[in-house]
């Protein structure tokens, strides 16, 4: 097989692996979590969804949707302050997942979960990470497993 062919299929695998590596902390940080992690009540002072537009290479409008939560709650004694709405994501996948969290999520109590070992550490929803990054490794690689094959 032409060296070439063996780099692309090697590259195939390491990004593979790597998709992968990345999603199991990600799940193994939330599995860790959800079973250590405390909740206690909190209140919920701001509940909204930002609009992040930038342009792609082609020109092309890009909007990603950002919650944008700030909370105050009382863990062993102290009072903070919290701002992480999701453990494992930062954005939505989707304008109706969007609109639908914040059908749920307003200004009053609420549930936050916090990290015993350190309480300032928070959020409100302990949530699974996607498998998008995972999916997007593997069509990367069925590409490059493709272009070996061909050459």
């Amino acid at each position: 097989m032409d060296p070439i062919a063996l780099g692309l299929i090697a590259a195939a695998a390491a990004i593979v692996a790597l998709g992968w590596w990345l999603y199991r902390r990600k799940v193994v940080a939330a599995e860790l979590a959800a079973g250590t992690w405390s909740s206690v009540p909190g209140t919920i002072h701001e509940a909204s969804v930002r609009e992040d537009v930038t342009w792609d290479a082609q020109n092309e409008r890009v909007s990603e949707l950002i919650p944008v939560v700030r909370y105050a709650y009382s863990a062993n004694g102290r009072e903070y302050e919290g701002d992480r709405a999701f453990l494992s994501r930062a954005k939505f996948d989707s304008d109706a997942a969007a609109k639908a969290w914040q059908g749920t999520c307003k200004p009053g109590p609420a549930t936050v979960w916090f990290d015993p070992a350190d309480p300032a550490k928070s959020v409100l929803q302990i949530d699974r990470p996607s498998k998008g990054g995972l999916f997007v490794a593997g069509v990367f690689a069925v590409i490059l497993v493709g272009v070996a094959l061909a050459l």
